[in-house]
């Protein structure tokens, strides 16, 4: 008989086994012995037990279980070495807690029915029992259990039920969860929204969202330390893993940001691609670590596309260390420094200068048919091209974005700060030529056509005029300043600050050689514009200084001045008229003096100390002649001369000797020192009212 209930259990399991090993059943052998508490029969002995049973949740995390078993015990007796076998089958619920991640105690009861065997007779009757246990769980499939349980087995007698035997059993035992192997916690991935991804910003998206991906926690029980990976193996080195959340309760969902350090085969992308993104999730639940990982398909646009969402992003298309905008900017920059020294402002002057280079290197503005900013910056989410200043240099034409881009690159590779300007419908740039909003009005006439923006002073120029000329781009831009910031609509976005956030992306390779103005073009048309500007700049003062000489009928001293005033914006040859004039009228010594600095200046050093001798008859000891004559004999390299001259300068005028104390220094530090600007910052005799 109890080969036959076996048999019959091994059948059952086995036929079964499809529907227990869902993740809901978990499975007990449990071996142990049993001691009989109170019974009608008070021969029954202590005897062992086993039992295989198992118990089923309609949740993984459900507290609630049901469970059945087939539990066998061999109870002796003190009659003739007499046993009994009960062989039981019981159902009843019960109620599983996790007390630790490792740790469980399940509580329940169960009624049954039972056979109870033994050398002549079989009988079957009713069954109750309750159990308590402690289950250790090694890893979610395996555990072991240490249990108890108390067993009350009834027998009917004439139609009425008494006690046959009741006892209490323990049990050492393992538990086996097919449907647990390697489950990961319930987790859902849903909503994942990329963003627009854009090559030209890939540094921008290491810290800056390009997507978001939901994760809910379908489980009842938290998950915890929760880091999601983000990779694209086309374009990124390793994967990018981000943080997401320390605990996660059950029935809750977070959002989480998702984050991509790409490398530069990214800016190959001349044409907008999908690409696979891998997607990793790690968790701990139940106190194990768990992984998921799944793929999604995202779009990356080409590398001259972007939003104007924020008009700041276009400073990551300013690549001031482009070679082709260095090789530009610094020829330029180079020429313009060698051609003049004059009040006007350096920086000044290197930005006319480049922007004089593009009109004749052949820089053309062309609006843009497919994507015009005028139509593109008020929506947002439209997408729009712009050229790096590379391809622009390379097409020698480009809409008002991508020459704002192109002329901020080339002055902020020779240390000028620039900046977007932006109206509706229209963008240009400003550069600043280092001067605050204080010193403006003394080194510039006038104010009105300067952008005033935290104490310092920016000028406004209208890129699209590039073949109108430098003076026509800067009038342009401060007019349209003008008419727009007092309705407010004016932006300002200063390339240093916005290059903080939105980092500029060079290109690959040196890209070419450009076909570039020869010197003399450029030094010419440089010459020309600033020439233009003098006369603009000076033309007040011009116009007082010739009316006085009108009214006094050639006053010395007014024509001096006009002389001095040339000068200083230059104008060495208008200078060196008004001089002459007064040398061939009356021998004016201020005008000799005056002359022997405009020929300083120009580099002819025997000429210029041929000028200051002859003022020397008239005024010895006139600071001017001495330091003409110093500075004159230094670059003649008659050093016994200038220490002489220098002795006694000191003794007249110190505080002339100090601006000048490179003459009397080391021979080195000497040259360093009249190779700076100091070199052309001259005395000029007479200019004061």
């Amino acid at each position: 008989m109890l080969k036959r209930i076996l048999l019959l259990i091994i059948l059952a399991y086995t036929s079964c086994y499809p529907l227990f090993s869902q993740k809901q059943f978990s499975f007990f052998l449990e071996p142990g012995v049993s001691f009989p508490v109170s019974s009608g029969n008070s021969s029954f002995k202590t005897g062992f037990s086993a039992a295989l049973s198992a118990q089923y949740k309609s949740d993984s995390e459900s507290n609630l279980t049901l469970n059945t078993g087939i539990d066998f015990r061999n109870v002796p007796t003190d009659v003739d070495d007499l046993s009994i076998n009960l062989v039981s089958l019981d159902l009843g619920p019960g109620i599983d807690l996790a007390l630790l991640p490792f740790l469980n105690l399940y509580a329940g009861f169960s009624l049954g029915w039972y056979a109870g065997i033994s050398t002549d007779r079989v009988t079957q009757n009713p069954l109750v029992s309750a159990n308590l246990a402690f289950s250790f769980r090694l890893n979610p499939v395996f555990a072991f259990n240490l249990g108890g349980d108390y067993r009350y087995y009834l027998t009917r007698s004439s139609g009425v039920f008494t006690d046959l035997y009741q006892g209490i059993g323990l049990s050492l035992g393992g538990a086996f969860s097919p449907g647990m192997k390697e489950r990961p916690a319930d987790l859902e991935f849903s909503n994942i929204r990329f963003l627009p991804v854009f090559p030209v910003f890939h540094k921008y998206y290491n810290d800056h969202p390009l997507g978001f991906l939901l994760i809910k926690n379908k489980e009842k029980s938290e998950v915890t330390d929760i880091r999601v990976s983000f990779f694209v193996s086309e374009y990124m080195d390793a994967p990018k893993v981000m943080p997401a959340s320390d605990f996660l309760e059950g029935g809750r969902e977070i959002e989480v940001p998702l984050y991509g350090l790409f490398n530069m085969d990214i800016m190959d992308l001349t044409e907008s691609s999908i690409s696979t993104a891998r997607i990793q999730v790690d968790y701990i639940w139940r106190g194990k670590e768990m992984s998921y990982e799944f793929s999604e398909a995202m779009s990356i646009q080409n590398r001259n596309a972007m939003m104007w969402d924020d008009d700041r992003k276009a400073a990551a298309f300013v690549t001031s260390g482009d070679p082709l905008v260095l090789q530009f900017a610094k020829n330029v920059g180079g020429l313009v420094r060698q051609s003049s020294v004059n009040p006007v402002n350096l920086n000044f002057r290197i930005a006319m200068g480049i922007f004089e280079a593009l009109k004749d290197y052949g820089i053309n503005y062309v609006v843009d048919p497919l994507t015009p900013y005028a139509n593109l910056s008020g929506k947002i989410t439209a997408i729009d091209y712009l050229q790096f200043p590379r391809h622009t240099l390379t097409y020698k034409a480009g809409d008002c974005d991508d020459l704002s881009i192109l002329f901020s690159s080339l002055l902020k590779s020779v240390g000028i700060k620039t900046a977007f300007v932006t109206i509706p419908g229209h963008i240009f740039m400003a550069f600043n030529p280092g001067i605050s909003s204080e010193e403006l009005s003394r080194e510039f006439r006038r104010p009105d056509d300067f952008i005033l923006m935290d104490d310092e002073a920016w000028v406004p120029v209208e890129i699209t005029q590039v073949q109108n000329g430098f003076l026509m781009a800067w009038q342009t831009g401060a007019k349209e300043w003008r008419e727009h910031y007092p309705k407010g609509n004016t932006g300002f976005y200063p390339i240093d600050s916005a290059q903080e956030i939105y980092q500029p992306v060079g290109l690959r390779g040196s890209g070419g050689n450009l076909d570039f103005p020869t010197n003399e073009v450029i030094v010419d048309s440089y010459s020309s514009a600033l020439e233009r500007y003098i006369g603009m700049e000076i033309e007040d003062e011009v116009a007082k200084y010739q009316a006085r000489i009108e009214r006094s009928g050639g006053s010395s001293r007014d024509v001096n001045r006009l002389g001095v005033l040339y000068a200083r914006y230059g104008l060495y040859e208008k200078a060196a008229e008004q001089f002459q004039l007064l040398v061939d009228k009356q021998e004016y010594p201020p005008a000799k003096i005056n002359l022997g600095n405009i020929y300083f200046l120009k580099g002819d050093f025997n000429l210029a100390y041929e000028w200051f001798s002859r003022a020397s008859v008239d005024e010895p000891d006139n600071p001017s002649v001495l330091v003409g004559l110093a500075r004159t004999n230094y670059e003649l390299e008659n050093h016994m001369v200038v220490s002489r001259l220098y002795d006694k300068l000191i003794t007249i005028d110190p505080a002339a000797a100090e601006k000048y104390s490179y003459l009397v220094l080391d021979r080195s530090e000497g040259t360093r020192a009249a190779d700076r600007d100091e070199f052309f910052d001259m005395l000029w005799d007479g200019e004061e009212e």
